[in-house]
């Protein structure tokens, strides 16, 4: 029994010596374990102060952040105070402009019914200046189909090529003549319409007018189709004998001497006479009567004057393609129009043929 007890003291002691070791051996770890974790904390307490040190000097950077941000959050007020005001001024602007843009568009409403109707009476006008082109160009065509009898064959025209030539000389006296033989007379008008070629002829006659114009186109139709090219007018100032026409033995003629002129610048003159005004023919500065063929003057320029002998002056001039009066400062015409009407069209935008 006693062994049995011994055997169990020693068994129990056998395990205390076993979980005595056990148990070093865990505290060893454990020491081991703590040394490292003991590392691990002094690591972990650097990193802590080495944190708390930035989040120090972040604290301190937030404190000047929120300083500076202070600071321009203040002054962001001020202007957006400022803001304000000029947004209240602004708003006051915008209203008054918003009333002038009314009234503005009121006016412009109306300004844009006027203009349209000026447009509409400009391109009237405009329009009315081309037809009045082509009535000043109808009219100078007038003195061109005028100007001579085309060779068409008429009895007076047989008359004086037959009686009243000499070489190239055309007797005028001898023209009067052979109209007066043929019926023409003058005839007064009350107005200063000028008869055509045509009507003359089936008249029988016309006044001033038509007879230069009438025999201003017997000088040029002779000139075209016979060759003449000298005038002779019969000079009542200076005795002599201008003979007419021969018919058979009898020739008649003027006691009276005759000048020659060549047939240059062939034009009808028109100038004050008594109390109204007189016209006739002029050909290289030489003024005759067409109703008789005499001598009336020389004429002259004087500048933009155009004088018979020295004294008398011619206001209207009429040639083979226009008639130009003299209005005291300059010569106007037919042509001067349609060039006064072609600038004022150019001018405009519109092309004028």
């Amino acid at each position: 029994m006693a062994r049995w007890f011994e055997i169990l003291i020693g068994c129990f002691c056998l395990i205390l010596l076993l979980g005595f070791a056990f148990n070093f051996i865990q505290i060893e770890g454990l020491k081991a374990n703590s040394s490292s974790l003991s590392a691990d904390v002094a690591q972990l307490q650097s990193g802590l102060e080495d944190a708390g040190e930035g989040l120090a000097e972040q604290a301190k950077q937030i404190n000047e952040l929120k300083v500076d941000t202070n600071q321009a959050i203040l002054e962001m007020g001020v202007e957006l105070d400022a803001l304000s005001i000029g947004l209240d001024e602004a708003g006051g602007r915008i209203g008054e402009l918003e009333d002038d843009f009314a009234l503005f568009e009121d006016e412009y409403i109306e300004l844009q019914g006027n203009y349209d109707e000026k447009v509409e009476e400009y391109s009237e006008l405009m329009g009315q200046l081309e037809d009045f082109e082509d009535s000043l160009e109808d009219k100078m065509y007038w003195y061109s189909e005028n100007a001579d009898f085309n060779g068409a064959n008429r009895n007076f025209l047989n008359s004086i090529d037959a009686e009243c030539i000499h070489g190239s000389v055309l007797n005028m006296p001898c023209v009067a003549v052979m109209l007066e033989d043929k019926g023409f007379r003058y005839i007064p008008e009350g107005s200063d319409y000028i008869k055509s070629l045509e009507e003359f002829e089936d008249a029988k006659g016309g006044d001033c007018e038509d007879w230069s114009m009438f025999v201003k186109a017997i000088i040029n139709e002779m000139a075209n189709e016979e060759g003449i090219r000298k005038l002779e007018i019969l000079d009542t100032s200076r005795p002599g004998r201008t003979d007419i026409y021969e018919e058979g033995e009898v020739i008649y003629y003027y006691p009276y001497d005759s000048i020659t002129v060549d047939l240059e610048d062939l034009n009808v003159a028109c100038f004050p006479l008594g109390s109204g005004g007189h016209c006739a023919l002029i050909s290289s500065d030489v003024l005759f009567e067409p109703q008789d063929g005499i001598y009336l003057g020389d004429v002259e320029w004087v500048g933009e004057d155009l004088l018979i002998d020295g004294e008398g002056h011619v206001e209207i001039l009429i040639d083979s393609t226009d008639i130009r009066v003299d209005d005291g400062e300059e010569w106007i015409s037919y042509e001067y129009f349609i060039e006064r009407v072609k600038e004022v069209l150019g001018e405009a935008g519109i092309p004028s043929d």
